[in-house]
C-alpha cells in the first residue's frame, strides 16, 4: 500500500526499482519528474542521459579532495562511489583502475562498505581489461585482506585467479577456479531474495557464459583443436541477441583469454575480438571504445581494419573523408587476388551505399556497381538485400516528386529481397512486410485500371514477374519465413487479384 507515503518517500523507491531492472528511459523520466534543485539531482539527470560523461566529470570534481570546501567525507566518498561506478558501467575499464589506484591504498586490510563496492569495480576491471600487471596487481590486494565477507568480491576473485592460471599456462588449476566460481554463484548468487533483481540475474548469466566459454577455450591445446572451439564460441554469442552490455562483456573476456594465452595460434582469434568490439562499439555510438580497439585490431593487421575506421569516420560525420578512403581502398583491393573476394565485395558494397546516401552519384552508375557486386561475389546475400532497399528508397524519393509508378521499381525491389532471403534469412523481419506491400498493392493498381489502356498494360509485366518471383521463393526460401507476415496476408484474403 503506497497511499501514505508522498513525493519526497516515493522517489528513491522508484529511481532504484527502474535501475534495477535495467530501464534507463524510465530512470531518467522519474528524475525529471521528480527533479529537485538539489545539485546532486540535477547531475543524477545527466548520468541516465546521453550527457553521463559530464555526469562523470561533475561526480569527479565533487570528489577532489585537494580543495578546502565544507563539503564533508561521506559526501565526497558518495560522489567519488557515482564516479566510478559510471566509468565501470560504461566500460571504461582502464580509466576506473587508474581512479582506484590513485584512491585506493596498496596495504588495505579491511574494508569499509564503500571500498567493498571499489574492490569489486577494481578486480572486474583488471580481469576484463587482460593486463597481467594489473590482474597480478589486484589479486594480491584481495589476499592482503585480513577478512572478506562480500561474496562479489570472492567470485570476482575466483576469476581472476582462473586468467591468472590460463597466462601461467596451468589449466587445472584454472578448470579448479572455474568449478570455484559455478560453487559460488549456486550458492550465492541463485537463492531468490529481496535484493535478486532482473539485472542482477542477467549479469550472472552473463558470468556463466563467460566462463563456459573460457572452459571451452581451455581445451583448445593445438591450432585445430582453438580454431574448432572459437566456430563454437561464435555460434554462441549470435543467440545473446544485440545488446551492448552482455556482448562487450563476452567479447572482453575472450579479448583477456587471448592477451594472457602466450600461444602464437591465438593471435588470430585475439585480433578478430579487437574488431568485433570496435563494430559493436561504433553501432552503438560508442566511438570512444570503438577507436581504442580497432587501434588494437590494426596493430595485427586486420584485413577489415581499414574498412572499420572509415565508417566511424562516416558515425562521426566526417562523410566526405570516409567516402574519400573507401574509394582508395576499393581502388587499392580490387585487382588485388590476395584479398579474399568476400573482403573485397564489403568494401565495394560500402561504398556503393554511401554514394547513394551521400548522393554522389547517378543512379545508373550506382545499379552498375551493385551488379558488379552480384558478379565479384554471388552467394553474399548482403549487395541483394542493399539493392532492394536502393530500388524502395529510390521510389520513395521519386514519389515526393510527383512520379506515378509503373511497378517496375516495386517489381526490382521485391526481386533482390526475396533473392536475399534464398541466401540468408536474417534481414526477413525487415523487408518481407515491404515485400508484400508492394506484391499486393501493385497487384490491386493493376485491378484498379479495370478497361484496357496503356497503363494497364505497362502494370501487367511488373505484377506478372512479381507472382513468378513469390512463387520461385515459396519453393527456395525456407518456409517459417512466411509466418512472420502471416497476419499481413490474412488481412488481404479478400484481395481483388
Amino acid at each position: 500500500d503506497m497511499s501514505g507515503i508522498g513525493e519526497e518517500n516515493l522517489f528513491p523507491y522508484l529511481k532504484t526499482t527502474y535501475a534495477e531492472i535495467g530501464d534507463i528511459d524510465s530512470v531518467d523520466g522519474v528524475l525529471k519528474t521528480f527533479s529537485t534543485d538539489s545539485l546532486t539531482s540535477k547531475i543524477e539527470e545527466l548520468q541516465y542521459s546521453d550527457n553521463w560523461k559530464m555526469a562523470q566529470d561533475c561526480f569527479e570534481a565533487l570528489g577532489d579532495t585537494s580543495d578546502h570546501t565544507s563539503f564533508d567525507s561521506d559526501e565526497r566518498q558518495a560522489a567519488t562511489t557515482k564516479m566510478l561506478k559510471s566509468m565501470y558501467g560504461h566500460q571504461l575499464y582502464d580509466q576506473t583502475l587508474v581512479k582506484l589506484n590513485l584512491l585506493v591504498p596498496k596495504k588495505l586490510c579491511l574494508l569499509n562498505d564503500n571500498v567493498h563496492e571499489w574492490y569489486n569495480m577494481g578486480i572486474e576491471a583488471a580481469t576484463l581489461t587482460g593486463h597481467i600487471d594489473q590482474l597480478t596487481e589486484w589479486v594480491n590486494r584481495v589476499e592482503t585482506l585480513e577478512k572478506v565477507s562480500d561474496p562479489s568480491i570472492i567470485l570476482h576473485y575466483n576469476v581472476a585467479k582462473v586468467f591468472l592460471s590460463i597466462h601461467e599456462n596451468n589449466e587445472p588449476s584454472a578448470t579448479k577456479f572455474i568449478e570455484n566460481c559455478y560453487r559460488l554463484i549456486g550458492t550465492h548468487f541463485t537463492t531468490p531474495s529481496t535484493s535478486t533483481t532482473l539485472l542482477k540475474k542477467r549479469e550472472v548469466l552473463m558470468q556463466l557464459h563467460a566462463l563456459h566459454d573460457i572452459s571451452i577455450l581451455l581445451k583448445g591445446g593445438s591450432p585445430y583443436q582453438h580454431n574448432n572451439n572459437i566456430k563454437i564460441l561464435n555460434s554462441r554469442l549470435q543467440k545473446i541477441g544485440a545488446d551492448f552490455e552482455p556482448n562487450h562483456y563476452l567479447l572482453s573476456m575472450r579479448k583477456a583469454y587471448g592477451l594472457l594465452k602466450q600461444e602464437d595460434f591465438v593471435k588470430p582469434d585475439l585480433a578478430n575480438t579487437f574488431f568485433k568490439i570496435a563494430q559493436l562499439s561504433r553501432v552503438n555510438s560508442r566511438l570512444d571504445l570503438a577507436s581504442d580497439s580497432l587501434m588494437h585490431a590494426l596493430k595485427f593487421r586486420h584485413q577489415s581494419g581499414e574498412l572499420e575506421y572509415a565508417e566511424i569516420l562516416w558515425k562521426q560525420g566526417e562523410n566526405d573523408k570516409a567516402l574519400k578512403m573507401v574509394a582508395e581502398i576499393h581502388e587499392k583491393h580490387k585487382n588485388d587476388t590476395s584479398i579474399r573476394t568476400r573482403e573485397r565485395a564489403k568494401v565495394l558494397l560500402k561504398y556503393t551505399e554511401w554514394l547513394d546516401l551521400s548522393n554522389n552519384s547517378v543512379s545508373e552508375q550506382i545499379m552498375k556497381q551493385y551488379n558488379e557486386l552480384i558478379k565479384l561475389d554471388p552467394r553474399w546475400d548482403e549487395p541483394y538485400y542493399s539493392m532492394g532497399v536502393y530500388c524502395s528508397r529510390l521510389l520513395e524519393k521519386k514519389k515526393a516528386e510527383g512520379y506515378v509508378t509503373n511497378g517496375r521499381l516495386e517489381c526490382k525491389s521485391v526481386s533482390f529481397f526475396l533473392m536475399s532471403f534464398e541466401k540468408s534469412t536474417a534481414k526477413v523481419r525487415e523487408a518481407l512486410p515491404k515485400v508484400v506491400t508492394f506484391w499486393l498493392d501493385i497487384a490491386a493498381l493493376y485491378i484498379s485500371e479495370n478497361t484496357p489502356s496503356n497503363r494497364r498494360e505497362l502494370l501487367r509485366k511488373p505484377i506478372d514477374d512479381i507472382c513468378k518471383r513469390i512463387e520461385t521463393a515459396v519453393h527456395n526460401c525456407p518456409t517459417y519465413i512466411w509466418y512472420s507476415v502471416l497476419t499481413q496476408l490474412l488481412s488481404r484474403l479478400l484481395h481483388s487479384h
